[in-house]
């Protein structure tokens, strides 16, 4: 049975929706904790040490993708953004903010590798 209520129980992943609004603060850091616990096991444990890129699967251990790398980037930002806005400081806002420059850092380095392909596939279109 499909349900048309705009406000769904759970969200696609079937975890509990996050309702930090009306917790009190230990409350909210619990809540930050365990997807902190989440995060750290399922996004930040592939992250390569050297490029800061993220792999397509978890099996992967030598080629990253800029794709997948965007969104985890985006997860694990959030997540320090959460966690600033608490202030809460024990560490983990400082780690999640430094992963995530890494990563992106990463990602710019890739870019800029790809920069002389990018204008030579250009010139060719032209002519």
């Amino acid at each position: 049975v499909l349900s048309l209520d705009p406000s769904p129980k759970t969200s696609l992943a079937g975890l509990e929706p996050p309702k930090l609004v009306g917790l009190s603060r230990t409350d909210t850091i619990k809540q930050l904790d365990s997807y902190y616990g989440l995060v750290k096991r399922q996004i930040l444990a592939y992250q390569s040490p050297t490029s800061g890129l993220y792999p397509a699967q978890s099996s992967e251990k030598k080629i990253g993708s800029v794709r997948d790398s965007i969104y985890s980037s985006v997860a694990v930002w959030a997540l320090y953004q959460a966690y600033r806005s608490v202030d809460d400081d024990r560490g983990k806002c400082y780690e999640l903010g430094q992963s995530s420059v890494l990563c992106m850092r990463g990602i710019l380095a890739c870019w800029m590798r790809q920069s002389e392909k990018l204008q030579v596939y250009k010139e060719c279109q032209r002519s």
